[in-house]
């Protein structure tokens, strides 16, 4: 059985204005709409944002900024993790997601344990 998911890897550069959200900020203005589950966590890469959301079907409107109304849009469940590059104002961006909100709490696990398992290599493999 094919079990459909995706990650998406995204690297975010410095804003051009020179201001940085903190993570706390970055995670209050998220939250801040009340379509999704909003946390700061730990990984073994840093700390990061994870966001659950769950989009479409007909009673989730479709993802701020996309055409389209809710009955037309397929359900889904999306988890982000965002977390500062070491070394840089830089921001990586993981974004997961599967149309089986049958079994989301099983696949959140897996992206879970996938985000949780990023490590940062330092220019001399040391991780430094």
């Amino acid at each position: 059985m094919t079990i459909p998911a995706s990650l998406l890897v995204t690297f975010l550069p410095a804003s051009s204005s020179g201001t940085t959200l903190s993570l706390e900020d970055l995670a209050t203005r998220l939250a801040s709409d009340g379509q999704a589950e909003v946390e700061v966590v730990e990984l073994a890469a840093g700390t990061a944002v994870r966001v659950r959301r769950a989009t479409g079907g007909p009673d989730q409107a479709p993802p701020a900024g996309l055409p389209g109304k809710a009955e037309e849009a397929l359900p889904a469940i999306t988890l982000d993790y965002q977390l500062p590059v070491p070394g840089t104002e830089a921001h990586l961006l993981m974004t997961f997601s599967t149309p089986l909100v049958q079994i989301a709490d099983a696949m959140v696990e897996l992206f879970d344990a996938v985000a949780g398992s990023l490590t940062w290599m330092g220019g001399d493999g040391t991780g430094e």
